[in-house]
């Protein structure tokens, strides 16, 4: 029996899949899956949410280096969003 073969033995005998029809397995599994997921989407959501609120802002505060970088970034968005204006405007590139 080689590790992963253990692992999936000791999964069954500790929540007692062992005793159970291979479909009842399945929608066990299927069910643990989905709550997994669930918290990992979650985790993220809330980490990145926490990282914005409060440590971006920190550092945005304490280093001039990243606010004038998020500055020109923005600069150079705001710029491709005129351009993308400009373009439809002309309705396919008629100005050249």
């Amino acid at each position: 029996m080689n590790w992963v073969q253990r692992k999936i033995y000791l999964y069954n005998v500790t929540f007692g899949l062992y005793m159970l029809d291979w479909w009842e397995r399945c929608l066990f599994n299927i069910l643990v899956l989905v709550l997994l997921w669930f918290m990992c989407y979650n985790g993220f959501r809330f980490a990145s949410e926490l990282f914005n609120r409060y440590v971006f802002r920190f550092l945005l505060k304490k280093s001039l280096v990243l606010s004038v970088l998020l500055a020109i970034s923005l600069i150079f968005q705001q710029l491709s969003q005129i351009h993308v204006c400009f373009v439809r405007k002309c309705d396919g590139g008629d100005w050249m």
